[in-house]
């Protein structure tokens, strides 16, 4: 567990005090120094400048939250990048195999869903396997609308786009059986 060292404590009031300005909550020089005192031993910078943005971004008190509850966000930081980092060690070079892309696919969306999708962006796609055009939208739900990227969108484009061209690859290789 990574703690904060004494040149962290400017960042830290930083970001503790935005907090207080964005919550309303004046911090006297007191408060800032307990909280300091709390915290210090129990996250790094990096973990409280997350549980600072969060509690901005989740919170619907208008009070600076208590350490326990920022220890929550400390704590979701840090199940989210030992996630990360488990799904890297598991893959080191980055790569998945076709069963495991399939599969990741297929939980996100059916094969009609994904083949519309690709005939709505690229037409010479839809002509090329016959496919009707997607023809009827639909109301996303509050969940649906929901998103949080487990993976930066760089790497997520460029999942996406590997995952395309083996799709297009594995179905190239069944016209030509037929």
């Amino acid at each position: 567990m990574a703690q904060m060292a004494p040149t962290d404590l400017q960042p830290f009031l930083e970001a503790l005090n935005e907090m207080g300005e964005f919550f309303s909550d004046e911090l006297s020089e007191l408060r800032q120094r307990s909280y300091w005192r709390v915290m210090e031993g129990t996250c790094s910078l990096a973990e409280w400048r997350y549980a600072c943005t969060q509690a901005m971004a989740r919170e619907t008190f208008h009070k600076v939250p208590l350490p326990a509850q920022l220890m929550d966000y400390v704590r979701e930081y840090r199940r989210t990048l030992a996630g990360t980092n488990r799904q890297r060690d598991e893959m080191p070079d980055g790569s998945h195999t076709a069963a495991q892309l399939l599969q990741l696919r297929e939980s996100l969306a059916t094969s009609a869903e994904v083949a519309a999708l690709i005939a709505s962006v690229w037409p010479e796609e839809q002509e090329r396997h016959h496919r009707p055009r997607l023809q009827t939208q639909r109301h996303l739900t509050d969940e649906e609308l929901h998103f949080e990227p487990a993976v930066d969108a760089e790497t997520a484009k460029r999942k996406a786009r590997e995952q395309l061209r083996q799709l297009r690859d594995e179905e190239d290789a069944t016209d030509a059986a037929d």
